[in-house]
């Protein structure tokens, strides 16, 4: 990791940096007290075999993360706490809770560092920023981490912004302001000034035009041009969105007082910027009165970045006619102003170019296979293959060179393309942490669950159950019927209320003339009675639930038939409902179906749904239940209940052991219920004494012995819930 570490972290920090992950080495207590740090590597695996210095592992392997969010004075009070929290008393094994730690995957590591961090993350506003410059230019724009560009772009750090043309990259962290909210406007003020360059036609500029822009010494032209074109931007923006104007201003103004009370100067560019509408600016330099006079010429309503040129090239002339070689030879800095990023145009034709010819490739690799892929596609699946990498990730498709790699990209390629045609179908996708009981902490947004429509099929089998058990639905729908309550309920002898209670008033002028205090509960109240509960049902589509019971039915098709005579029964009752199902395969793909939705009427679309309850992958119980929990949660109802229909003990390839899965589905349950959220399981699983009084509570399952009885069976016990 260490090339990886140099390029994030300042040079005089590394010797610091390295000492930290050498301390820990010493602090494992696994470690064979007769080798120093220094000498493991000439000792070898035989230096305390196995996971001796596991943390210190962990740590040299999780550097480039934490260094992307923490100084490295933060950085050890991160180590610090990890190992404070990990073994306070001093006892003899660190176990998995450590490394787990020092791998950022336990929800204590995580808000340490969140502690630690100053400033505002991109990864904590990311979603905000992306629906954002969606509304304000009705484009999709990825948003990426400048991180990725220190080494190519030596004085600006990584505090600043550019774009390839395509994507924009912004900052890892902003801590211009003490305030978050300041912060969050900065952040805004970044990205509306990138998406500024790409909308108002900065690189639409000509080969010659940007030529005429590089003959003058220490790209003097080009610096003069990123400084005016970057006010034509400002300008342009303003025009159109008034109030992102003021909100540009105010953020001037606060970073101005910051800077007052820091003693901090600001640069040249700055004080012309922020400063020449207000009057002429004492003791300017020549540089300074050019930069206002070009400033004042191009903020003009319709200005082109074409017109710019000339503008940029006739300052930097008449900077070397009069002489000033100290400034033109002057640093960066004094060009820069705080919220606007590099004007890179290498890297928009680089984009431009090597995206071109690689989908060209592509396009020609898919057409062998017998496949037709659009342009469009690909270069979805290119942003969708670097936003698996994350923010932070220094992966930009455009970049692959070698043969072996562009094989590698096609194969992703085709996956992410199979991807976007399945997810289509999706509604949505959520992260939901996962229970690890073994490290006593949560795994932080561990697995995806796919919300989508349940695929529609035909309603003859729908129709076919309700035939089969005709007289068993009139049956429940006049049973049901009795519980719709009476639309209102009088209630006497109140102190408040619509009518007056004659009989208590009676009484009251009888106590009145006995000399006795009356009452004055002498109201009749009117109480408008209704049935509050929402329910959703939720079914396992594992591949258990195809095995075939003595009726010759398999467990799904049981479990179809019960939901169908719920969904009569309910109808007539006027209960909200919702039936779901759900399997999984490994902790990404958790597949959360709709059947019917609250809210969602229920007709011939509904009831060709129901079909598609059928046996698909395996059962990540505790994502889909907090995934069901998450909409239930949201049902303005006195009554809120979870009923389960499960097969079995829940299971996954990579759900770890049956603990594991057990532990983590009764987490689910309890922050359900921490919620006001009921719930219930009914289960085919004999041996489910086992488990389910611990996973549910004693009253909260039961087992049905005959499985072929759950259509009748499930009405009785909802009734018994919810009455």
């Amino acid at each position: 990791m260490s090339p990886e570490v140099v390029s994030r972290i300042d040079r005089a920090d590394i010797g610091r940096w390295a000492r930290i992950g050498l301390q820990l080495v010493e602090k494992s207590p696994r470690l064979k007290p007769a080798h120093s740090p220094h000498s493991i590597h000439a000792v070898g695996a035989s230096a305390g075999k196995g996971k001796t210095v596991d943390l210190a592992i962990r740590y040299f392997k999780s550097s480039p993360q934490t260094l992307a969010r923490l100084s490295v004075a933060n950085l050890e009070e991160w180590v610090q706490q990890g190992l404070d929290n990990i073994d306070p008393s001093g006892a003899t094994s660190y176990g998995n809770v450590g490394e787990a730690f020092f791998e950022m995957k336990t929800g204590e590591s995580r808000k340490t560092m969140e502690r630690l961090i100053k400033g505002l993350e991109l990864k904590n506003i990311h979603s905000m920023l992306s629906a954002y410059s969606s509304a304000l230019f009705d484009r999709i724009i990825p948003i990426r981490s400048s991180a990725m560009f220190y080494r190519d772009l030596p004085g600006l750090g990584r505090f600043f912004a550019v774009t390839d043309g395509t994507r924009i990259f912004l900052p890892s962290r902003i801590s211009l302001f003490e305030d978050d909210s300041l912060n969050s406007k900065a952040y805004k003020w970044f990205l509306t000034h990138e998406l500024g360059h790409i909308e108002y036609g900065t690189f639409l500029l000509t080969d010659d035009e940007r030529a005429v822009l590089l003959q003058y010494p220490n790209q003097t032209a080009l610096k003069i041009f990123t400084f005016l074109e970057d006010e034509r931007i400002d300008y342009l923006t303003g025009l159109d969105y008034p109030g992102l104007e003021k909100d540009r201003l105010a953020l001037i103004a606060e970073y101005l007082k910051g800077a007052k009370a820091r003693g901090e100067a600001i640069t040249s560019c700055e004080q012309v910027s922020f400063t020449a509408e207000s009057g002429p600016i004492e003791n300017m330099s020549l540089f300074e009165r050019l930069m206002q006079d070009g400033r004042s010429r191009v903020r003009t309503a319709g200005t082109t970045a074409s017109e710019v040129v000339p503008i940029a090239a006739e300052l930097a002339t008449r900077l070397l006619s009069d002489g000033e070689m100290n400034m033109i030879s002057g640093g960066d800095d004094r060009y820069a102003v705080f919220y606007r990023g590099a004007l890179d145009f290498g890297l928009v034709a680089e984009a431009k170019s090597t995206t071109a010819a690689l989908v060209k490739r592509l396009i020609e690799r898919f057409a062998d296979n017998g496949r037709t892929i659009d342009q469009d596609r690909i270069e979805a699946a290119f942003i969708r293959i670097e936003e698996a990498k994350g923010l932070e990730t220094e992966e930009l498709v455009y970049r692959t060179m070698n043969e072996e790699a562009l094989e590698e990209l096609f194969e992703k390629v085709q996956t992410a393309i199979d991807e976007m045609e399945e997810e289509s179908r999706f509604r949505r996708a959520v992260f939901y942490d996962e229970w690890d009981f073994r490290m006593d902490d949560y795994k932080k947004e561990w697995c995806r669950v796919r919300e989508m429509d349940m695929p529609e099929g035909s309603i003859n089998s729908y129709n076919e159950v309700i035939r089969e058990y005709h007289g068993m639905v009139n049956g429940l729908k006049r049973q049901f019927g009795l519980l719709r309550p009476d639309r209102v309920r009088r209630i006497f002898r109140e102190e408040r209320g619509d009518d007056l209670d004659f009989d208590a008033l009676v009484e009251t002028m009888v106590e009145r003339h006995a000399g006795v205090a009356p009452s004055d509960r002498i109201y009749i109240r009117r109480d408008k009675r209704q049935r509050d509960v929402s329910v959703a049902f939720l079914a396992d589509m594992s591949f258990s639930t195809s095995d075939v019971l003595p009726s010759g039915k398999r467990i799904v098709d049981v479990e179809r038939e019960g939901l169908t005579l719920m969904a009569e029964a309910l109808e007539s009752i006027g209960d909200s409902w919702a039936v779901y199902g759900f399997s999984s395969d490994y902790r990404d793909k958790v597949d959360f179906l709709v059947v019917k939705d609250f809210q969602e009427a229920f007709g011939d679309a509904v009831k060709r749904r129901f079909e598609g309850i059928r046996p698909i992958a395996m059962t990540r119980l505790g994502a889909a239940i907090r995934h069901a929990n998450s909409i239930l949660v949201k049902q303005d109802s006195v009554i809120r209940l979870l009923i389960l229909l499960s097969d079995g003990r829940p299971y996954d390839v990579d759900y770890g052991d049956s603990d594991y899965a057990v532990e983590d589905t009764r987490a689910a349950l309890w922050e359900g219920r921490r919620q006001g959220i009921n719930s219930f399981c009914i289960t085919v699983d004999k041996k489910s004494h086992e488990y389910l009084p611990h996973m549910y509570g004693e009253s909260h399952y039961t087992v049905i012995n005959n499985v072929d009885a759950l259509p009748v069976t499930l009405p009785l016990i909802y009734k018994r819930l919810t009455t």
